[in-house]
């Protein structure tokens, strides 16, 4: 499903972890989702890492502004992403970071991303994320 193939890319790209001759080195749930890209046979291709957001124990997240021109091929779904003009706000107390072109993936624990956000993917649409669409995506975690 095109979901699965999203989740794996976020999770290859949002990724400092490596898999080197069948060993992980770095975080283990890194690791895991490393190693779930791989399982889908996720390849990103022409994508430049512009900046990188670490996780925090205090955001609970970490995300990756990129920029490409890329095709991201799995088993059973293609996405193809450009580059595009985009704003990222943290949460309150924050900066704001204002990206002159890129896209952030971000990955970490849900309430936090979701404060964060402002689409999700549905269904291999792309709509946005309402106060009660945050609330009802909360509710089912």
């Amino acid at each position: 499903p095109e979901e699965l193939a999203v989740i794996g890319k976020v999770g290859f790209l949002c990724n400092n972890s490596q898999i080197a001759d069948g060993v992980m080195f770095g975080n283990p749930t890194d690791g895991a989702l490393l190693a779930l890209s791989r399982k889908l046979k996720i390849h990103v291709d022409e994508v430049t890492r512009l900046e990188e957001i670490p996780f925090t124990h205090e955001q609970k997240w970490m995300g990756v502004r990129c920029t490409h021109r890329a095709t991201v091929r799995a088993d059973t779904a293609m996405v193809t992403m450009v580059t595009m003009e985009t704003t990222h706000h943290q949460g309150p107390g924050s900066s704001v970071l204002k990206g002159p072109e890129g896209i952030y993936y971000v990955k970490g624990a849900t309430e936090n991303v979701l404060r964060i956000c402002s689409h999700v993917l549905i269904k291999g649409s792309l709509e946005y994320l309402t106060e009660s669409s945050k609330q009802a995506i909360l509710d089912t975690v």
